[in-house]
């Protein structure tokens, strides 16, 4: 089954917001997105069909894939991050959240609320 990872677009003043682990909040133009472009590399490294789009410089398409995993903020972001899952739940495809939560049970309370995310992954969970 074809992986789709994606970086969802900036939308932070016209600025990047860092979802990765220890890099919560606005980040400086450029920032390299280098978790979820080492997770591409690890599943390609492991016989997983997969690919990386960063979503604010590419046409988002979910065509051709099973599963879409996009790397969740929950600083400002966190709504518009998770309408990509809600797209690609509603064109039949399985949905992974990586979540960069510093709050406990947050992770639970989205899963609870957003029925079409089928799974979670906690970034130090990975």
């Amino acid at each position: 089954m074809k992986v789709l990872l994606v970086n969802p677009p900036k939308s932070l003043d016209g600025r990047e917001i860092s979802r990765e682990e220890c890099g919560i909040g606005a980040v400086p133009k450029g920032f390299l997105p280098s978790q979820p472009l080492l997770s591409t590399n690890y599943l390609r490294n492991n016989g997983i069909d997969a690919d990386f789009v960063d979503a604010e410089t590419s046409n988002v398409s979910f065509e051709g894939y099973g599963v879409v995993v996009v790397w969740i903020s929950v600083l400002k972001t966190f709504y518009k991050d998770i309408k990509l899952l809600e797209k690609a739940k509603k064109e039949g495809k399985k949905t992974v959240m990586v979540l960069n939560e510093p709050y406990f049970g947050f992770e639970a309370e989205t899963l609870t609320k957003f029925s079409f995310i089928d799974a979670s992954i906690k970034l130090w969970e990975r």
